[in-house]
């Protein structure tokens, strides 16, 4: 992989690090969590589970944020690049977007955007939890899913030609056979391509997200630290999702 080794691999090409700047470690710029979405039983919260999000209701889906169904799926260009000029201007350079395949991801649309807004953007391969994975991951091989992520860092996806920069965001909600296989191949797709990622292979390049379930066990927290990976609060995270 003598052709990434020393880059960052962007929708846009391959930068050098120094080229990154002020980068966001963890978005989503578009993305679909509707599978999250359980319909209420009570009619009062049916209506607002299928009413058009409002930023008056920002509280309401703060404390359930799968309670509203608009609120799950984010797929609006203008949206997304009036949000990331906002950014830009506050001096940002780089989005790292974590939507794997089964959250949405759209990687021409992600490229139309960094294009608009003349912002790197490094999207990611792989898949998120169990709940997000397509119906056939149970016959999938890992080395199916190695191959499927070399591919999309080496070649790029389908045929875009546009190249996965990361491995991740991985999903490990439940220690399921299906997520720790995806892991597994995670790891190997990383030793073979160098990509960051985040299953067991070089600690020094995991970064492991969404920590605040086990925020208050100081001892885990520590234990992950002193085995070499790089920890990440919640909103912060890259790559490997431990609940």
């Amino acid at each position: 992989m003598s052709d990434l080794t020393g880059t960052v691999q962007t929708v846009g090409g391959q930068i050098h690090p120094d080229q990154l700047g002020l980068t966001l470690m963890h978005e989503h710029i578009f993305c679909d969590l509707s599978v999250r979405f359980a319909e209420p039983a009570e009619i009062r919260k049916r209506a607002f589970a299928h009413k058009p999000f409002d930023v008056r209701d920002h509280w309401r889906v703060m404390a359930d944020p799968f309670s509203n169904l608009d609120n799950l799926v984010v797929n609006g260009m203008e949206d997304a690049v009036g949000e990331l000029l906002h950014f830009k201007r506050a001096g940002g350079q780089t989005i790292v977007d974590q939507t794997t395949r089964g959250l949405g991801r759209n990687p021409e649309a992600v490229r139309a955007v960094a294009r608009l807004t003349g912002l790197n953007v490094i999207i990611g391969t792989g898949y998120y939890v169990e709940l997000t994975h397509p119906p056939d991951m149970a016959e999938r091989s890992e080395e199916s899913l190695t191959e499927e992520m070399t591919r999309e860092i080496v070649e790029g996806v389908g045929s875009s030609g546009i190249r996965c920069g990361i491995i991740g965001e991985l999903g490990c909600e439940g220690l399921s056979a299906p997520e720790l296989k995806v892991l597994r191949a995670g790891a190997r797709a990383q030793r073979a391509t160098g990509a960051a990622k985040e299953a067991g292979a070089d600690l020094s390049r995991v970064v492991f997200c969404h920590q605040d379930g086990s925020g208050i066990d100081f001892a885990y927290q520590q234990e992950l630290l002193r085995r070499g990976s790089i920890w990440n609060t919640i909103f912060l995270g890259l790559i490997c999702d431990s609940l």
